[in-house]
């Protein structure tokens, strides 16, 4: 088996600014993907890391994760029941970069067996949903520029706004000038109280506001249960939910979660992670950072068991090396080729 990686810079639109992020208005903005990359009896498996600093990832921790992996040491990964533990096991955090690794096996294993991500995943046997529509994110900007965002951004039918700023309101009362869309909120832990994070819910409950997102920050998470008993409006936990081991305690807080591919570690744990939150009774949305079509096929092969979908990573760059999942005024339309089913343009 042979295990290496590259790395590529991914171009967008738009800055793509959050409320614990932000860049100045204009200014370029380029995001380092790293594909991990695994080759064993002429099948190559492909898959994505967009590390986060938020989780004190970078293109050179993912490198050096994935080169630190002694490739003659591993399972063979023919071996399915061992070879993604191994990984796993590895060191800790870095989930983007094991996200990364779980891909590229996923895409291998599927590809030597000549199926689709979508037929290796209903072996799961998970509920299907049906949901097939994505939002489309509208970052924090000035207010003309999110203006110009929104009128971009015409064929979806739903938008997903960054808030926790101190314009929030300005914000949403530019977008309504434009449009009366469904809109989702994410606070991106901005909001640094549970008593502003009620009035912000409480006044955006009248905007055709669908839910919101992480309204306090994760350090924050003993003074949920408070805000969710009060909330007027569902409640999503983004940054409070990680890995498997958070779902427990995001049931108590949250009314639903949103699984990423690149906190979960990949696809295997993400399976997991939707099934434990099922049992719970919580909803669930599909999301993404800012990917390719690689690792937004991947997480859109998932999306059929959510209840949303937030899947526009791709859609944000200029530059997106790969074809995979397609959109259609807002319904995402998945490849069923054997692997993941993304494709690198020539």
């Amino acid at each position: 088996m042979k295990l290496f990686c590259t790395t590529y810079d991914l171009a967008l639109h738009h800055p793509f600014n959050v409320s614990y992020a932000r860049t100045p208005s204009g200014s370029a903005h380029v995001r380092t993907i790293v594909f991990a990359h695994i080759e064993q009896d002429g099948v190559t498996g492909t898959g994505e890391a967009s590390p986060s600093k938020r989780y004190n990832e970078t293109a050179e921790t993912v490198q050096k994760f994935v080169y630190s992996l002694n490739a003659s040491s591993l399972p063979s990964p023919e071996d399915k029941d061992t070879f993604l533990p191994a990984i796993g096991a590895h060191a800790a955090a870095n989930t983007a970069a094991k996200c990364a690794v779980d891909m590229a096996w996923h895409d291998w294993w599927c590809k030597k067996n000549t199926i689709s991500l979508g037929k290796y995943l209903a072996e799961e046997k998970l509920p299907l949903t049906g949901t097939n529509v994505t939002s489309f994110t509208i970052g924090i900007d000035e207010l003309a520029v999110i203006e110009q965002k929104v009128r971009e951004a015409e064929e979806y039918p739903i938008l997903k706004i960054k808030l926790g700023t101190e314009y929030d309101e300005k914000i949403i009362e530019t977008i309504r000038r434009v449009t009366n869309k469904v809109l989702r909120i994410d606070a991106n832990e901005g909001w640094k109280t549970k008593e502003e994070a009620l009035e912000k819910i409480t006044w955006l409950k009248g905007q055709n506001v669908e839910l919101i997102e992480q309204p306090l920050p994760a350090d924050r998470d003993a003074e949920m249960p408070w805000l969710k008993e009060r909330s007027p409006l569902p409640l999503f936990a983004d940054e409070s939910c990680g890995r498997l081991a958070s779902i427990e305690g995001c049931a108590e807080r949250f009314h639903g979660v949103n699984v990423k591919l690149m906190k979960s570690t990949g696809i295997a744990e993400a399976v997991k992670m939707i099934r434990r939150a099922r049992e719970l009774g919580m909803k669930i949305m599909m999301g993404c950072f800012i990917e390719t079509s690689l690792a937004v096929t991947a997480a859109a092969h998932l999306a059929r068991y959510c209840d949303y979908a937030d899947l526009d990573g791709a859609a944000l760059c200029e530059n997106d090396p790969y074809s995979g999942a397609t959109i259609a005024r807002g319904k995402l339309i998945v490849p069923e080729s054997a692997g993941i089913g993304a494709v690198l343009r020539v």
